[in-house]
């Protein structure tokens, strides 16, 4: 007699079900997963990256997604009573070298952390065993080695205040030294994108509706996050110098706001309204941009 296959989600490397059909039993297809805890790392940003997750996938033979959500030290009270799972990552295998693959997946993304280790929480296979410090070494070299460029978006946000309207040369320095200087100590390749960038996309040929950001592409995660070390203090140093010069004008309280009501109409009517200084410290109003919103 037919009998219809048992359906059961199994994980952890446990063997599948066996299903009857014609009398014969026959295996049915084995799902093993593996789960890396990333909610505490600070680079987790880094893994998140939907193509390091593709590369890491084609590499091992793996599928490899982010799940759960970020959870702060403050937050963790009120998740823990939603039972909602902290950040982590998922490794899948199905094929018939689970256990090769799973664990090239697992050493991959420890070299793409910088671990030593399997981070605590994960859950999983035999994660005591890892990692095996040759086949780490392994991995750390495919990455550095990988021609899939890895890209970083810094966002150019001062908090609650607005950008100046002429914060792409600041960011940028005299004759864009600043930019070079970084571009040449790490070969990274660094452009502008989003609003008061100046940079059009060839898309739509307007600038990027988001707010503005730097955005980096480098060939090899090391030079990556020294490319992003260097734009994170600089745009430290570009805000702190922006606060200093607000702080020490005559009309702060004016700077970045509409000063008319014809400005207020404008931003009314959807128009970003960007602040211009003219000598002595005040800030007028200048439309640059008109957004659909």
């Amino acid at each position: 007699p037919f009998l219809c296959p048992v359906k059961e989600f199994l994980k952890f490397g446990s063997y599948g079900p066996m299903s009857q059909l014609g009398g014969k039993e026959q295996p049915t297809k084995v799902v093993h997963n593996v789960e890396i805890e990333i909610n505490g790392l600070s680079n987790r940003g880094l893994i998140m990256r939907s193509n390091i997750q593709d590369q890491i996938g084609q590499w091992s033979g793996t599928t490899i997604t982010t799940r759960g959500r970020y959870i702060s030290d403050e937050m963790k009270s009120d998740i823990l009573k939603k039972m909602e799972r902290p950040l982590y990552i998922n490794i899948t295998a199905v094929n018939k070298d689970w256990d090769s693959s799973m664990k090239k997946a697992i050493h991959y993304i420890l070299a793409v952390l910088g671990l030593k280790k399997v981070p605590t929480g994960s859950r999983g296979y035999h994660l005591d065993q890892y990692p095996d410090p040759t086949l780490l070494k392994l991995c750390e070299r495919d990455l550095e080695e990988s021609t899939v460029p890895f890209v970083e978006r810094v966002p150019c946000a001062m908090g609650d205040q607005p950008l100046p309207w002429n914060i792409k040369q600041e960011i940028e320095g005299p004759n864009g030294a600043y930019i070079e200087h970084i571009v040449q100590s790490t070969n990274a390749k660094i452009v502008m994108r989003g609003i008061l960038s100046g940079n059009l996309e060839i898309e739509t040929g307007k600038e990027l509706k988001e707010p503005l950001f730097v955005q980096i592409n480098h060939s090899t995660l090391e030079g990556l996050v020294e490319a992003k070390s260097l734009v994170d203090s600089l745009l430290n140093t570009v805000h702190q110098k922006i606060r200093e010069k607000r702080k020490n004008a005559p009309f702060q309280k004016t700077f970045g706001v509409p000063t008319s009501q014809s400005a207020t109409d404008n931003a009314s009517r959807n128009e970003v309204v960007y602040p211009m200084q003219v000598p002595g410290g005040l800030a007028l109003a200048q439309t640059s941009h008109k957004l659909a919103m």
